[in-house]
């Protein structure tokens, strides 16, 4: 369970940096264009904000499954 648990953590962090790495690009392209920079980063911020969140929903549910896993071993004992 927790190499699975371990293999989706390590998945969501590769299409973390993948985002990461568009993001970047796209900006360089913007500025390129003569694009707005702030709206560019209060719209970074918010994304950030919303990844965070993501993030830590993401542990919960690890912790819960820790938690599932370890009452339905306790069950079998």
């Amino acid at each position: 369970m927790e190499g699975i648990l371990r293999d989706e953590f390590h998945s969501i962090n590769n299409l973390l940096n993948k985002i990461t790495t568009q993001a970047g690009m796209a900006r360089y392209h913007l500025e390129e264009k003569g694009i707005d920079l702030e709206k560019i980063e209060e719209e970074k911020k918010r994304l950030i904000k919303i990844l965070d969140n993501m993030e830590e929903n993401a542990m919960s549910v690890g912790e819960i499954l820790k938690k599932l896993r370890k009452n339905i071993e306790a069950g079998r004992a």
